[in-house]
């Protein structure tokens, strides 16, 4: 046999698989697998089934024995379909039709065939799926994390600027909502402490006096409630809502002084909410009503 020192030159048209670890064959004879240049050594594996035609490849009773037991072992439909394609193919049925009939491309079936041929039938049972890298590095997509945990950016452009800047990277903005995401950061409202808290000692303080307060409270029956006074947004504040752009809704603004003043204490002990509620001004004699 005629030493082949490129994979041009290989008669991949006669070529018929016999066994991946044994001996491949053509029409007049066999030979062995160490004869033949390996496939791991060809520049370019297209170029061995580059000439392989496809609907007079002849099929051994071994590889359609194969095909069904693949075929029937596949439990996803988009794997099970190039076995079937194959199988279909092995029974004479012409490329044009196989590939009407699956509802696919002829060449997604001479794709399936020359996988077999090149890779074995192994490869046609998985999608061998290799998921995109990103742009970012992992440690600088941790760099970026941390600042932005550590400075709450108002809006995704100020982080866009802040990759170019630092990484020389263009992200779009919806790609960059995509990885916050991923990494558990949301575009949410902070909450809101009080400027001024006491110290941790003046609050010890005060829930040793309420709790003396409220023993002695029991034994008199006086009760103790927590006191403000206080009165809503004095302007309307329109919020979202559906609607018809056409005839938008409306709604008319407060006038002059008018609004609602409350003042109201609450019974930590009882559960209970009272409250004197009206127009007229949170003043002496409101308060002396509500204690009343």
């Amino acid at each position: 046999m005629a030493k082949y020192k490129k994979a041009v030159f290989i008669p991949a048209l006669f070529l018929i698989r016999i066994d991946s670890t044994t001996t491949w064959q053509n029409s007049a004879n066999a030979f062995p697998l160490k004869n033949m240049p390996k496939l791991s050594n060809v520049k370019n594996l297209r170029n061995v089934t580059k000439k392989v035609n496809v609907e007079k490849y002849k099929f051994s009773p071994d590889e359609r024995e194969l095909f069904w037991k693949y075929r029937d072992k596949q439990n996803n439909g988009r794997l099970k379909v190039r076995f079937i394609a194959l199988l279909m193919i092995a029974d004479g049925i012409p490329l044009p039709k196989a590939a009407e009939l699956l509802g696919c491309s002829i060449a997604s079936i001479i794709r399936w065939f020359k996988m077999y041929l090149l890779k074995g039938i192994a490869s046609l049972n998985h999608f061998n799926y290799q998921p995109e890298q990103t742009y970012l590095t992992y440690a600088q997509i941790s760099r970026l994390v941390g600042w932005i945990r550590e400075t709450n950016p108002g809006n995704i452009k100020i982080i866009r600027e802040y990759i170019i800047e630092h990484f020389s990277i263009v992200y779009t903005q919806a790609a960059i909502r995509k990885l916050l995401n991923k990494k558990g950061l949301k575009f949410m409202r902070p909450k809101l402490i009080p400027g001024k808290p006491p110290t941790v000692e003046k609050q010890k303080l005060f829930i040793k006096e309420y709790n003396d307060l409220r023993k002695d409270a029991e034994k008199t029956g006086t009760v103790i409630i927590f006191c403000d006074a206080m009165h809503p947004v004095h302007q309307t504040v329109p919020s979202y809502c559906w609607g018809d752009p056409k005839k938008p809704p409306t709604f008319k603004t407060s006038s002059g002084r008018q609004r609602l003043n409350i003042i109201g204490g609450y019974d930590p002990v009882r559960c209970k909410f009272v409250h004197n509620t009206g127009e007229a001004d949170c003043d002496a004699g409101q308060a002396i009503i509500f204690f009343d």
